[in-house]
């Protein structure tokens, strides 16, 4: 489960960082040409919120399951989180 809290810890700091860095776009004035910006990507953080919230629920599944019902449910998923993957690379 080291993992998982590898993959929370990574995710928090990067939403803290990402939202930290574009705070105050809109009241830059260096940054004028990139008004609305701010709003396209806090879209795209929170479809990464959503994705986070996925991979969260099958750590969940997984660590609350026997060891034999892990196998099986790790089976059962592949290809779901091979779509998984595919989406969140994109």
């Amino acid at each position: 489960m080291k993992i998982k809290e590898r993959f929370n810890a990574s995710i928090d700091k990067f939403i803290y960082e990402f939202g930290k860095v574009f705070k105050n776009v809109e009241q830059s004035k260096d940054l004028r040409d990139f008004k609305g910006e701010d709003t396209r990507l806090l879209h795209q953080v929170d479809e990464l919120e959503l994705k986070y919230l996925e991979v969260q629920k099958i750590f969940a599944n997984i660590s609350s399951s026997t060891a034999q019902k892990r196998i099986q449910y790790i089976d059962g998923i592949k290809n779901y989180m091979k779509g998984l993957e595919k989406r969140i690379k994109e």
